[in-house]
């Protein structure tokens, strides 16, 4: 970013509680040179920060709790927000993150079975099935490597 004079700050497990509250309240504010982006790592964001002056969400890492995800996009989504909020997936066909997402919609049909009633038999082999194609990694078409 800083190389097409973009600037920027960044929010992630390495820093500390006050330089995440100090990059958080840059980005947020309307001074002239404050950061025009903020980069942040899924779980460092997910709680306890607000960023409304942002509203565009890119997710590049994907994570296997759907909620995480939902945590990380609502810092945007927020009291105070005045603008359209637009999030964006970046998937992979054929990638393990393609694998997450229909992870993640596996467990929210799980969910709901659970709410309809599904036996514990029915909700076990639910839970197998999705553990299976996750890591059944030969189906990622390796026939296009030849």
């Amino acid at each position: 970013l800083a190389d097409v004079g973009l600037s920027f700050t960044r929010i992630d497990g390495s820093m500390r509680a006050p330089d995440r509250i100090e990059a958080m309240k840059q980005f947020n504010s309307d001074a002239f040179g404050s950061p025009q982006f903020i980069l942040c790592s899924l779980l460092a964001a997910g709680t306890g920060i607000n960023l409304t002056r942002g509203n565009h969400t890119f997710l590049m890492d994907l994570w296997w709790n759907k909620a995480v995800e939902d945590q990380a996009m609502d810092r945007v989504h927020r009291i105070g927000q005045t603008r359209d909020v637009r999030i964006v997936k970046f998937v992979m066909d054929n990638s393990i993150e393609e694998r997450v997402i229909k992870m993640q919609d596996a467990k929210a049909a799980l969910g709901k079975g659970s709410m309809e009633k599904l036996s514990p038999e029915e909700m076990r082999q639910a839970r197998i099935s999705a553990l299976r194609d996750l890591f059944q990694m030969n189906s990622l078409d390796s026939s296009k490597a030849s």
